[in-house]
């Protein structure tokens, strides 16, 4: 099976020699220039797509800090290359509390009881891949 470079080139190639032989390819040294462009190109769109599939964005592990905040607690964390975030925090056995944003920070509403709350970011891609930060705790 011939490659999609293989394809292409054979393809162009085709209608070169076809245009060559129905009078429309001009001189010898018009289709040699030809030849060279079509393998340029070829070359050129080989590195091209290498290029963007070595500088793909690569999901990273979130890296979170929290701060006390006004009855409250503020956790910020590091760019993950993610298009979504999910905040999730919970105290002792309650059930957990959860946020979407596309932000690098989120503040709690203000929290009815004090106590130590845990907190973990989960990091979204386009693709629906996610990475979990490790749990922080902070103590309002």
């Amino acid at each position: 099976m011939l490659s999609n470079n293989s394809r292409s080139y054979f393809l162009i190639t085709s209608i070169v020699l076809l245009l060559t032989a129905c009078g429309g390819g001009g001189d010898n040294s018009s289709n040699s220039n030809i030849n060279s462009n079509i393998n340029d190109n070829l070359n050129n769109s080989d590195n091209s797509s290498n290029d963007n599939l070595s500088s793909a964005l690569v999901l990273q592990k979130p890296s979170i800090s929290l701060n006390y905040f006004e009855d409250t607690f503020r956790v910020f964390w590091d760019d993950s290359n993610a298009s979504q975030y999910r905040v999730i925090y919970w105290q002792g056995n309650n059930p957990p509390q959860q946020y979407l944003t596309n932000q690098l920070e989120f503040t709690a509403p203000e929290l009815d009881t004090s106590g130590e709350y845990t907190v973990i970011i989960e990091a979204y891609d386009d693709l629906g891949n996610s990475l979990f930060s490790d749990p922080d705790a902070i103590i309002i």
